[in-house]
């Protein structure tokens, strides 16, 4: 219900909009690129799962490239949302059932964490809502993957289990957390595996005894297993055409550790604050900070191994999340990553780090909330009322200031409005046949391509291959046919667009522009749909009018 809240902003017209599937948040994406991308992703492996998962890294985009699933994330933890699509037939409703269980998980395993770390329920309580709150989930709400924070959590419970009870069932519960931590977001499955060595606290005493170890090896092959049909489809289909990111790119998208001194807070503008020169605002809260000082405080005092843990994790992920601004003496822990590390060189926004950063120093605000808590008990009576009222009111204007605004919506592409040509599609052409869509994307902006994940969204009505598609890597041949396109149609573009395979172009007059909507009105169409404003031709294309 938080989440709902959470997300609609208190209004019930949003939260009823949500739940129907009438519209998705966007979070603060510029353009609806992204989350209608993950609206097909979604909807993809609903389609696949209801198929025995046959062709299942042959997603119908990039035609005729095969295994062009394994070019994106592929999130099969969305498969648990798979029979609201098929029991509704609203992908978007599912879409939004899965975002406010990530959204619910991330608060709820939060805040079993603290209590299992000895926290009073007042502590937890803090935790678990700013688990909910986090500022880079509520900035990134519009790129789903980002928001799965919970997988990760249940490998550190699943830690903390094995700590107590090192068996078998527990080493194999930590090997199917990092399992699903890898499926619900690629990311941070590899992130959190540079960060896991800072697991090894909790430990404590317990490394001496070689039960514990036994369990740790059994979850590690079992992680290895789970995340094996990925890793091998992106092996196999994506690293022939992928290259590792440029250095360049990867600077940029790095953090400073200016960015963690700003943070802007929507509910209480007068307690925004940055120190330098402000970049991405990476900040917690300055009342959240003051928190995790005090708890840090505590931590040290009282030596615990939670604390240490949490400490190290932070620092871990605040050195990563700089990337290649952060050196000592001239070296580079990230670039050597880079280097050594397989996979860190196709992660292209170290600063993604920042979550780790985030959740790390808001459980240590927990400890602060705790450590005052406390404190207070010395009082009597009246004195412990009110130094305990005051207390509680630290954590709540915490919330508040960390609190973001509503989330921004858009609206899924409407089937009804493209009914007619969709229809002709499956009437008058054959499953094989591909199509390609115009306008086709003009550059590498996420901007340009709001278009084709529309068009990919939509193709589930009709189930054609596109030559079209969108993802977070592209093939070459993506590039060449986007060349081609440009210039479409002409001599010279369409024997470049004939060697897709493409058998139709479907043009969608009102999103052309002016010169290539002329030119395609001079061909005599297959098919023209009045209503949507969209022509068919086949390929090669009918001979211009004089």
């Amino acid at each position: 219900m938080a989440a709902l809240i959470l997300l609609s902003g208190f209004s019930g017209e949003t939260a009823k909009e949500l739940l129907t599937g009438q519209v998705i948040p966007k979070g603060r994406e510029p353009v609806d690129t992204v989350p209608l991308f993950n609206l097909w992703t979604v909807g993809w492996n609903s389609d696949r799962l209801a198929h025995g998962l046959f062709g299942y890294w042959h997603a119908p985009i990039f035609s005729p490239r095969l295994g062009t699933f394994a070019f994106s994330e592929p999130q099969p933890t969305t498969w648990a949302v798979a029979p609201l699509v098929w029991i509704t037939g609203s992908i978007a409703i599912a879409y939004n059932v899965y975002l406010l269980a990530t959204l619910a998980l991330n608060s709820l395993l939060t805040r079993l964490l603290l209590s299992r770390s000895g926290l009073p329920t007042i502590a937890a309580m803090f935790g678990g809502a700013m688990g909910l709150l986090l500022p880079f989930i509520s900035w990134q709400l519009g790129v789903l993957q980002l928001t799965c924070l919970w997988g990760s959590l249940l490998m550190i419970l699943g830690v903390m289990n094995l700590c107590e009870r090192p068996t078998l069932r527990n080493g194999l519960l930590i090997g199917l957390s990092f399992g699903l931590t890898y499926a619900s977001c690629n990311y941070y499955g590899l992130m959190f595996a540079l960060l896991s060595p800072s697991l090894l606290i909790l430990v404590g005493h317990q490394w001496k005894y070689g039960k514990l170890w036994g369990s740790l090896a059994i979850g590690v092959i079992t992680a290895a297993v789970c995340v094996s049909p990925i890793v091998w489809a992106q092996l196999k289909y994506l690293a022939p055409d992928a290259s590792p990111r440029h250095i360049d790119r990867v600077e940029t998208l790095s953090a400073y550790s200016d960015d963690y001194a700003w943070h802007r807070s929507p509910s209480l503008p007068w307690l925004n604050y940055h120190f330098g020169h402000p970049g991405r605002p990476l900040g917690v809260g300055g009342i959240t900070l003051l928190l995790a000082v005090c708890g840090l405080c505590r931590g040290i005092l009282v030596r615990t191994n939670w604390t240490v843990f949490l400490l190290a994790f932070s620092t871990a992920a605040l050195t990563l999340s700089c990337g290649t601004h952060f050196e000592v003496w001239g070296w580079s822990p990230f670039v050597s990553l880079r280097e050594w590390c397989p996979g860190v060189g196709y992660l292209r926004t170290p600063f993604r780090f920042a979550i780790f950063v985030q959740w790390g120093v808001t459980c240590l605000a927990a400890e602060g909330v705790a450590t005052l808590w406390e404190w207070t008990a010395r009082f009597q009576t009246w004195g412990l009322r009110i130094s305990r009222s005051m207390v509680v009111l630290l954590p709540v204007l915490a919330i508040v200031e960390t609190w973001p605004l509503p989330s921004r919506m858009t609206s899924p592409p409407d089937p009804t409005r493209n009914e007619n040509w969709m229809t002709w599609i499956r009437e008058e052409t054959e499953p094989y046949e591909s199509l390609i869509h115009f306008p086709f994307a003009k550059d590498s902006s996420v901007a340009s391509y709001e278009f084709t994940a529309e068009q990919m969204t939509l193709a589930f009505n009709y189930d054609r291959p596109l030559v079209n598609g969108y993802s977070g890597f592209f093939p070459d041949s993506h590039f060449l046919t986007k060349q081609a396109a440009v210039d479409f149609p002409g001599d010279f573009s369409e024997e470049a667009i004939l060697w897709t395979g493409a058998s139709y172009a479907v043009v969608h007059l009102k999103e052309c522009e002016e010169w290539q909507r002329e030119a395609f009105l001079k061909r005599t169409p297959l098919f023209h749909d009045q209503k949507a404003q969209v022509v068919i031709f086949p390929l090669p294309l009918p001979a211009a009018l004089p």
